[in-house]
């Protein structure tokens, strides 16, 4: 298609002016996947190029088999309702509640005679009449914005280590629904570049040494710095590897007394245990993160709806 030929030609001109094919791609077409780009170079450091595209394109049709693909529910399903909630929740509190309050003060001696939940919801609805709030809003959103096109360009475009990228790694590394799947991309990242480097044949360290200047998680580039140091330091793999918290699978495969020369055959099947997971892991985040937004904005609407009754029941009630 054109859009397939303006990408092609896009790549082949930053390959024609001295950038690597990592570099490349990346800059010619920025939506690449960031596993595809990863692998694509710690490939080309570990002169594994070749035998990684290879298989990169049987993960990419695998991957792409409709039948082994699990849907859950769309992220934009729930975008959308949101969005619509929030509108017609924002249209009630601006347009229909201070109506609703101007008939309460002609019927009733003021606000104090209503319940408490009502009299928050006045409170708030005249709260979002302001313009500063507005201001505040439009600040919060440009805000966003701006920090989301700054990831982007940083971490598709022109990945580059700071205390932005760290922060953010951290944040991941610790964010209770995100730290299992962000842990399992990192270990499944160091797996692939640990099965290039033994492939080509490169000692232990200068692997690692060539992982830890990858883009992995910066918590978890400290315990690979450490098991490099112990490396270093003439200490058993295995043994290193489960000090510095690189992983039981990991430290198992490493094992040459229990897996003598086993090691690539085994990185291979760790790594698609590690894809599996980490697929599964998404997948049921968003299964439960999904239901449970629905419901909190189902929640939020429903006690629009309940300040509305116990207005009226307390009309009815105190013979208002």
């Amino acid at each position: 298609s054109d859009k397939m030929a303006f990408i092609f030609c896009h790549t082949a001109k930053w390959l024609t002016q001295g950038y690597s094919l990592a570099q490349a791609v990346r800059r010619g077409y920025p939506r690449c996947l960031p596993e595809v780009l990863l692998a694509i170079e710690s490939a080309e450091k570990l002169n594994q190029l070749p035998q990684t595209l290879i298989s990169l394109e049987k993960d990419l049709i695998s991957q792409s088999d409709e039948t082994r693909k699990i849907r859950p529910v769309s992220p934009w399903y729930p975008a959308i309702v949101m969005t619509m909630i929030c509108s017609v929740a924002m249209g009630l509190c601006i347009f229909i509640v201070p109506t609703f309050a101007e008939v309460i003060s002609d019927m009733s001696d003021g606000q104090a005679a209503l319940p408490a939940s009502t009299q928050f919801l006045l409170t708030v609805s005249r709260d979002l009449l302001r313009p500063e709030y507005y201001f505040a809003l439009g600040l919060c959103i440009e805000l966003a914005v701006f920090l989301w096109a700054y990831y982007y360009f940083r971490t598709r475009i022109a990945y580059k280590k700071g205390w932005f990228l760290n922060a953010a790694d951290r944040i991941r590394w610790y964010w209770p629904l995100q730290r299992q799947l962000e842990r399992k991309i990192s270990m499944l990242r160091l797996v692939e570049i640990l099965r290039a480097g033994i492939h080509a044949g490169r000692p232990l360290d200068q692997t690692l040494e060539a992982a830890a200047e990858m883009k992995i998680n910066v918590c978890f580039r400290k315990r690979i710095a450490c098991w490099l140091q112990r490396i270093r330091q003439g200490d058993n793999p295995s043994d290193s590897a489960r000090l510095c918290g690189i992983g039981q699978g990991i430290a198992w495969a490493m094992d040459g007394d229990l897996n003598p020369g086993q090691a690539p055959v085994l990185l291979e099947t760790l790594e698609e245990v590690y894809r599996s997971e980490m697929d599964y892991i998404g997948n049921l985040i968003r299964a439960i993160l999904w239901p449970i937004v629905i419901l909190g904005m189902g929640l939020f609407v429903g006690f629009i709806v309940y300040c509305f009754f116990m207005a009226i029941v307390s009309i009815i009630t105190t013979g208002i």
